[in-house]
């Protein structure tokens, strides 16, 4: 569940005309560009500028569809993924290394990495 800035919490939300509308859901507090921080809220900064133009209206579900080069949106959705991989990479908020580093690392320090992925 999720709660909205007034504390409503909800469970699933209907986000029809996502694109256009990110603006108003942000300023209705329909969906928050930040981060929750104990109890504390920090605005962050949300930007979605590459993945305008699109053919399909209905999202791709993975990363390997979304690329696939058979999709009339594939460039769109690369160029898309690498702004916010670019934008990760900016903000220090990830490392890279290899498998056998991680495990390293985490046998050392007793932490495990916060999985992560793509969602289109």
């Amino acid at each position: 569940a999720h709660r909205r800035r007034n504390g409503d919490e909800i469970s699933i939300l209907s986000l029809p005309n996502f694109l256009q509308d990110f603006q108003k859901y942000i300023d209705d507090g329909i969906i928050i560009p930040g981060w929750q921080q104990n109890a504390n809220f920090r605005r962050g900064h949300a930007s979605h500028d590459s993945a305008t133009g699109l053919s399909s209206v209905y999202p791709p579900g993975s990363l390997k569809r979304a690329l696939d080069p058979r999709s009339p949106d594939a460039e769109i959705w690369s160029e898309s993924y690498k702004e916010e991989y670019d934008g990760i990479v900016l903000n220090d908020t990830m490392e890279i290394m290899s498998e056998e580093e991680y495990h390293r690392w985490s046998r050392i320090s007793g932490r495990h990495a916060i999985p992560s992925m793509a969602v289109f």
